[in-house]
């Protein structure tokens, strides 16, 4: 599993992530909720949708291959504006 979301209401909190995008703990944290938090809501209001929806955009910003942070940062912006 690359993440797990616990459910408090209608708010998620990552309680455990494993990059994918060559980047440091922190900074990958980051790249992800700011991506997140952009996305539309999913289809289907349920956890699986949400988790589904996510790491669609995870992988997506993750195929773009950024090297450094800046470029993960352009690449979770590219991925939001679709």
């Amino acid at each position: 599993m690359l993440y797990c979301i616990t459910y408090h209401g209608r708010i998620n909190n990552v309680m455990h992530l494993t990059p994918r995008l060559g980047l440091r703990p922190p900074a990958h944290y980051q790249l992800v909720h700011a991506l997140t938090a952009v996305l539309p809501p999913p289809v289907n209001d349920t956890p699986e949708a949400l988790l589904a929806r996510n790491d669609a955009a995870i992988d997506a910003v993750a195929a773009m291959l950024p090297t450094n942070a800046n470029e993960a940062g352009f690449a979770a912006q590219c991925v939001a504006a679709r």
